[in-house]
């Protein structure tokens, strides 16, 4: 999980079914300024969510650019639960405070972090987030945004003070993968 000052890693290729061409779903220049905001989201009725989609975007966007990346893939609007994964490949859906998921990077074809940005949902209900919570609003742990490395993360990028666990190689004493939902990624076992 990403931590305040943790510099990004090499990041992995942006999935092709991210790659939209829809000028609809596509918002801003793509540079640290104005970040591109990309939504990768399947809507079934766009013009229902306009308000959504245009406060998802907003939250999305100044997060990129407190993080200094250029785009920002959204999987997910606002939304108000979580994968859970109970073993390898067997999932839930929990209950989380509304969060929109999504990944970003420095450039369109290169996702850096991923994870969720935690929001204040509308007092209307209307799905749209009024805002990004504070930290002292969260129930969840790990900070706003909750971020994980997307690729290898060289384990020597870790601060000394790294609050979260992670795995070990009992052989060598590398991190490893963690699964099902990994803390971060290592260049030996992720070439």
């Amino acid at each position: 999980m990403r931590v305040p000052g943790m510099p990004a890693g090499r990041g992995r290729r942006v999935p092709d079914e991210w790659k939209v061409t829809d000028p609809e779903l596509i918002f801003g220049q793509g540079n640290s300024g104005d970040p591109q905001v990309i939504w990768v989201y399947n809507f079934k009725d766009l013009e229902k969510k306009e308000r959504v989609i245009r406060r998802c975007t907003e939250i999305a966007r100044e997060e990129a650019q407190k993080l200094g990346m250029s785009y920002v893939w959204i999987r997910n609007l606002n939304h108000p639960y979580k994968s859970h994964y109970v073993t390898p490949g067997t999932r839930v859906m929990l209950y989380a405070q509304p969060h929109i998921t999504v990944a970003f990077g420095t450039d369109v074809s290169t996702r850096i972090w991923e994870g969720h940005v935690y929001t204040k949902d509308m007092a209307d209900k209307s799905g749209a987030p009024q805002r990004i919570l504070e930290a002292s609003e969260l129930e969840e742990k790990g900070g706003n945004p909750q971020l994980w490395a997307s690729g290898p993360y060289p384990y020597h990028n870790l601060p000394n003070d790294y609050p979260y666990p992670f795995l070990l190689n009992p052989k060598d004493e590398k991190p490893v993968y963690k699964m099902p939902a990994p803390e971060f990624y290592t260049e030996a076992h992720h070439p």
